[in-house]
This record gives C-alpha cells, structure tokens and sequence, in this order.
C-alpha cells in the first residue's frame, strides 16, 4: 500500500528544488510533453537507468512536472533506512529473496489499475556508471506483461560540460507494448538514450 503523502511533498518539493538548483549547473528533459498525453491514455511503466545518488531527487521533481501521479520501486533495505522516501512515493521490493521480490512487484503492480499513473523501475537493480553495459533484470518485462502497462524507456545523464557544476538531461522516450516474446523481452534490455536539449525541468 502507498504511503505517499502530499502533506509532505508539500514541503520536500520545495527543498528538493533547492537543492537541485545548488548542486547542478541546468536540468533539461526531453519527451516530457509526449509523456504526459501517453499517461493520460493509460498507465505506464518507466525503466530508468540509476546513475547516481541523485536519481530520486530528480524523480520528485519528475513528478511534479508530469502531475503527481508516480511511483518508484526502490530497494526495501534502503526504504527502511530512509523511511521519508515512502512519502514521497517509493514503494519497497525485496531483493534478497525471488519469493519477497514476486511479492513487492504484485503490490506494485496495483498502482498501474488506472489512465494518470505511473510507476518508475531501475531495472539495472544497482547504481552503475553511465558509460556501462546496461544489464536489466526481469521483473521490468514481467511487471509489464502483468498489468498491460506500456514501458516508456528514460535515460539519465550527469555531464561535466562548463563550469564546475554539471549539467543534468533527463530523456523519456515513447511508450511500446512489451508482450510475452523473447524479440520484446530482450528490447527492454536495449536501453534508454539519452536526447539533448528539450526544456527546462525546474521552475524558476
């Protein structure tokens, strides 16, 4: 069940975007107009690369932007480490065992019953450089062919461009059915790319 409390992101968002504003030079997304007329028809599954500490705040700005309607899985060790990210939406899966990891993905799998939600995976299951081979694990094809959810693709990007501070893009790509195919299964492992440019993520 979620815990995800608007109470509170009444008064993270605002600190979030403080803090992404200190730390990086300019926060760009790509797709995000696309993204929000897609979720309006139907709910949908995101896979994200996870490259860096920063990742889930850049989510609750995310959020915002797209209308509130998110979800992130999000190992149930650190959840219980940082409790306060239930607020803000995460949901916990179980890593250390298939039985724990079958059951979080059933209860997240309720949060994609209806059009204006989504939910975000970090299929890779681990933080990992950018510049690395993308290794997915399952449950993104197998959250996907449970509940009917398209899969939209997101990369993530951290550059060193001018300036001390680096530069964030943030690209979503286009939604796509996955079925119970080997073809579809091993394109979700293909990965997002990343698209410069697009606008702005944080108000100003």
């Amino acid at each position: 069940m979620s815990e995800k409390s608007f109470f509170f992101l009444r008064f993270a968002r605002p600190y979030v975007q403080r803090r992404l504003r200190r730390e990086f030079a300019e926060i760009r997304v790509s797709g995000l107009e696309r993204f929000r007329r897609e979720v309006e028809s139907g709910p949908l599954l995101i896979a994200a690369n996870h490259v860096a500490w920063w990742d889930p705040l850049l989510l609750v700005a995310f959020d915002r932007a797209v209308g509130s309607g998110g979800h992130c899985l999000m190992d149930r060790a650190n959840l219980e480490r940082l409790p306060f990210f239930r607020w803000a939406g995460s949901l916990p899966l179980d890593r250390t065992s298939a039985r724990g990891a079958l059951r979080d993905l059933g209860d997240a799998a309720r949060h994609l019953e209806s059009p204006g939600k989504y939910l975000v995976v970090f299929p890779q299951g681990e933080q990992t450089p950018a510049h690395r081979p993308l290794r997915f694990k399952r449950g993104v094809a197998w959250l996907a062919e449970k509940t009917g959810a398209a899969l939209v693709p997101l990369a993530l990007r951290y550059d060193f461009l001018a300036g001390p501070r680096p530069f964030v893009h943030v690209s979503i790509g286009a939604s796509r059915r996955i079925t119970g195919s080997s073809g579809d299964r091993k394109s979700v492992v293909s990965g997002p790319r990343v698209a410069l440019g697009g606008r702005r993520l944080l108000h100003q």
